[in-house]
């Protein structure tokens, strides 16, 4: 009987990633500079069966027999990671030519550089602000796909009015696009059926394990529940939303005090090291495994409810901690205000600013605010009113 395919690699074991940012930084840019199958530990079980025109800069594969089209979430750091490792394993392939690379975001409409900058800036802000929050070096995460898919040659393709379904970008794929399949790497717009038939087979990343963690946040709420790891998959898709079979999973250990940017961060440099194994198994035509007809579905409402803190005093300390731990900001209601909050501290009940008692009695402080000192954060919200395009 077919298996799920499972990944794993010595790269992101529990030990190495306790040890300095440094050597991890090293390793993984090792292993995301030259991205192959031998170096995950990879068990297969196969089962055999049955708009805008794209703008290449670069030179085209001659005479490749399997065409690509990207789909990415443009300002999605992830995202970036497994484009850059598309199109690096897709240049040693001669069978492979990208044929564009479509942006799926509806409202992005900023420059590559711009959104490289901003991606500069925010990792400078948690390497001075936020250590926890830092991850290994990596120019695809910091500078974002736009920037990526330019230094390979490609300019991100914009469907008409940011519609992936757009009739008119449907066509585009149907009569000049014509690929072969198409990797999805993050988009928020569901695929409805006209744009899933015009494209062979389709593949989209998922940063949880389906069946138990479809849908949105997935990182967040396998550390909420308690899971011992945390994990990726790319599958087929369909028309319920990540239900499709499965091609490749892979996943790394929960560690405790590790904030969920690190994890994602670990995951995906997992993913984009197993690019290599899921564009062979397309190459190929193997046949995914059927998932499992169970399972959990994460909705947007469903983070914000969990995210949202309208009475602190109701709660635990313990259970405001595993939230923020989970998912990185709570909106919590303090002096009058609803506040992103990234960062508690216990202080003595003298403390007054920005600060409330818990369930348990333990009086906590808001310490960040948006990843920011609470003053720099009022300033750049003053600066935001004044320069609406502020990022």
């Amino acid at each position: 009987m077919a298996g799920v395919h499972a990944a794993s690699t010595h790269l992101l074991d529990a030990a190495l990633m306790k040890q300095d940012l440094a050597g991890l930084a090293r390793r993984t840019a090792a292993l995301h500079g030259s991205p192959r199958p031998t170096r995950l530990r990879v068990k297969w079980r196969r089962r055999t069966g049955g708009g805008q025109a794209a703008i290449r800069l670069g030179r085209p594969t001659v005479n490749a027999s399997h065409r690509v089209l990207i789909f990415v979430e443009a300002a999605w750091r992830p995202a970036a990671v497994l484009v850059d490792a598309t199109l690096r394993a897709a240049a040693e392939n001669p069978a492979l030519s990208v044929v564009g690379v479509v942006n799926t975001a509806r409202q992005w409409s900023g420059s590559p550089l711009s959104l490289a900058v901003w991606g500069l800036v925010v990792e400078l802000t948690h390497r001075v602000l936020n250590r926890d929050m830092v991850v290994p070096l990596n120019y695809a995460w910091i500078t974002g796909a736009p920037w990526v898919a330019k230094r390979h040659g490609f300019r991100l393709i914009k469907p008409p009015e940011g519609n992936v379904n757009h009739p008119a970008f449907v066509e585009q794929i149907r009569l000049e696009l014509q690929p072969s399949f198409a990797l999805v790497f993050g988009s928020l717009q569901i695929f409805k059926p006209p744009l899933i038939a015009s494209i062979e087979r389709i593949v989209n990343y998922h940063n949880g394990l389906v069946p138990h963690y479809r849908g949105l946040s997935a990182t967040g709420w396998s550390l909420y529940r308690g899971e011992e790891r945390t994990g990726f998959t790319f599958h087929d898709m369909v028309a319920g939303i990540d239900k499709g079979p499965i091609v490749l999973q892979g996943s790394v250990p929960v560690l405790p005090g590790v904030s969920v940017r690190r994890h994602d961060y670990y995951k995906t440099a997992l993913a984009a090291a197993s690019i290599p194994a899921v564009l062979a198994h397309l190459v190929d035509g193997e046949s995914p495994t059927p998932q499992e007809s169970s399972g959990s579905y994460f909705s947007a409402a469903a983070r914000t409810a969990i995210t949202t803190v309208e009475e602190p005093r109701s709660h635990s300390e313990a259970e405001l901690r595993r939230r923020l731990q989970a998912f990185g900001t709570l909106s919590i209601s303090l002096e009058g205000g609803s506040l992103p909050v990234t960062s508690l501290r216990s202080v003595p009940s003298t403390a007054s600013r920005l600060c409330f008692r818990t369930a348990d009695g333990s009086q906590l402080q808001a310490t960040r605010l948006a990843y920011l000192p609470p003053r720099v954060y009022s300033a750049v919200r003053s600066l935001r009113r004044w320069i609406p395009s502020w990022p």
